[in-house]
């Protein structure tokens, strides 16, 4: 199976990098945001942009390898 370098890139003004980080979380795991765009390089380097929003309902919906649907 092929490995990736996954990125998520966001601007956030905050009072230190911690609360930059747990904003940007914040933002990542709610299911309403539409900060969906993630950097993907694959094996060779090359970088491709994935935008999930709309896509990830379809994803989860889709069988793994055992036949089950995602979670």
């Amino acid at each position: 199976m092929p490995e990736y370098f996954v990125t998520w890139e966001i601007d956030i003004s905050a009072d230190s990098p911690e609360r930059a980080a747990a904003a940007a979380l914040k933002i990542q795991r709610d299911p309403e945001s539409s900060a969906t765009v993630f950097g993907v390089f694959d094996e060779e380097g090359e970088k491709h942009r994935v935008d999930l929003l709309g896509v990830y309902e379809r994803l989860a919906m889709l069988p793994d390898k055992e036949g089950e649907h995602g979670s």
